[in-house]
Order: C-alpha cells, then structure tokens, then sequence
C-alpha cells in the first residue's frame, strides 16, 4: 500500500518545473563523441528531420530533410528501429516487397516508463538499486494495466558523471519495467502519470530514507512519450520484442536489400548486445562494402 504522506510529496514534487540538471546536454561521454566524429571530419546536425531516404540508380543517394533541403550522400545509416526505417522513410513502392512485409511484420512492445530525479545533493548510494516487481507485473502489462510493484531499477547517474548536475547537486533516473503503451482505460493522463510516479518514489523512500526530502524535481516519462521524442514504434527501447523469432541471428543485419542502405539501430542483430554495438556493426558493413 502506497504511503498516503509519501504520495502527497510525490504529488507536489510533479508540480515543479524541471531543473537544469535535467533539461538538456550530452554528458561527458556524448561531448567526447561529438568532439572525436567532427576531430574526423564529421558534420554533426541536430534538431533536423529526415523524412525520406534519396534513391538513384537502384541504391541510396542520401536524406531529404523537413525543410526541404537534401544531403546527398553514397551511404545512409538508420538509427530508427525496422518498422520507422522501412515504413517512414521510403515512399511503398522504392523497396522490395519482403523488406516491408518483414518491417510491417515485425513485433514492437513499449514496456519501459522512466522517472528524471533532481536532486539537492548525492544520494547516499554509489550504485544502481533494483527493486523486484510483483509476480503479477507481467500479466498486469498484458492486459493494459499498470502493475502496482513494477521492477524498478534507480541508477544515480551523476555519480559517474558529474557534467550531469550543477555542482554540489544530483541526477538520477529510475526505470521502471511492465509499463504499457496504451491503456485498457484509456491514455496516459495527468493523473495516471502521477500515480505511477508517487508508487515509484514511494518504494524508493524505504529502501533510500530521505530521498523525497532531498527532491527538487521529477519529470515522468511513460512510452507513448519515449515513441514521440525518439520515433520508437510504440515507445519500444528494445527495437522489437525480444521473443525467440525476434531475436540474435533472427534479428535483421546490418545490411539491407537497398544498395547503400543500413541498419545501426535496436531492431538489428547487435542491437540488444550494448550502447552503440549495433552502429559499429553497420559502420563497420559499410566500410567494407566500400572497400569492394
């Protein structure tokens, strides 16, 4: 049972606006990369949609962007998992049949909600804090309900990287699993995404004491918000459902039936192996196709 005391602190940390610590920025890790890719040459672009994959002679040519300009370019390589890659960027009839009937038939499930903690100062902890979810968790998802104990995962990210907090402050990010996409009682409102995240804190205030003391602020961001700032069909993390047909070798490579066209993103094989593993894999295809 939720602490009544404990939710009402919940419900007036929602209230606040978001701190800096919480409203943008790379990280360490991120500036490293950007900094080494334009060291190499590379032009980094943010905040431009592409919307379509240019196509001349049978192979990629480059992207069209929202604006209405066009990078050319010999080689593409999507990010996007197998359903935004095939279906948003390639008008029906530029790809061959099996490619899009193997993205429309490919499995997504958003399960994952995620909760963005500002905080006064460090937590007492170092390391991730995984709390188990009840053993009706997974049903509860199945059938379009969120679980009360779902499995919860609090990782004080500052910690290992301090560029993440202003100096003297805190970040963390709670995980938080069997969250489905689309309710059986409707969307996601006001009310549904307070509660998810007042249960939340609550179960982290007993195992870490004063930890809503310490709060500034709490963003909580459910999979139909992952789906919109990230285009993850049905806000999966996973890039598809990580079933037995669906997964290792049965995943797609990093290569397509498009000339000049690859896959870098979560649907692919390396995909669920680590951070980035799947973008290598792609560079690394393409690299040695244009050694041929």
């Amino acid at each position: 049972a939720l602490d009544p005391g404990l939710a009402g602190s919940a419900l007036a940390l929602l209230s606040l606006p978001l701190s800096e610590a919480l409203s943008g920025g790379l990280g360490a890790l991120g500036e490293d990369f950007a900094e080494a890719a334009e060291a190499a040459g590379v032009e980094i672009r943010l905040g431009q949609e592409a919307v379509e994959v240019v196509i001349a002679e049978a192979r990629v040519a480059g992207v069209a962007l929202a604006n209405g300009s066009r990078v050319m370019a010999k080689a593409v390589i999507s990010t996007l998992d197998l359903r935004q890659s095939l279906l948003s960027l390639f008008s029906r009839t530029a790809l061959p049949g099996h490619m899009l009937e193997e993205a429309r038939n490919w499995r997504m499930a958003g399960a994952t909600a995620r909760l963005l903690l500002a905080l006064r100062r460090p937590l007492r902890r170092e390391t991730p804090l995984f709390l188990a979810g009840s053993v009706d968790a997974r049903a509860a998802f199945r059938h379009g309900r969120v679980p009360p104990t779902p499995p919860l995962m609090l990782d004080p990210v500052s910690r290992r990287d301090p560029s993440l907090a202003p100096e003297g402050a805190a970040t963390a990010t709670v995980t938080l699993g069997a969250i489905p996409y689309r309710l059986f009682d409707g969307g996601w409102s006001h009310e549904k995404r307070t509660v998810l995240a007042a249960q939340a804190l609550a179960r982290i205030e007993k195992a870490i004491p004063g930890t809503l003391a310490n709060l500034t602020a709490v963003k909580i961001i459910t999979p139909p918000d992952m789906e919109s700032a990230l285009a993850a069909t049905g806000g999966d993390l996973d890039g598809g459902v990580l079933a037995s047909d669906q997964m290792l070798a049965l995943r797609p490579g990093p290569r397509t039936g498009l000339p000049g066209f690859y896959l870098g993103g979560r649907s692919a094989q390396a995909g669920p192996l680590g951070t980035g593993a799947a973008g290598f894999a792609a560079a690394a295809a393409l690299m040695a196709d244009g050694a041929k």
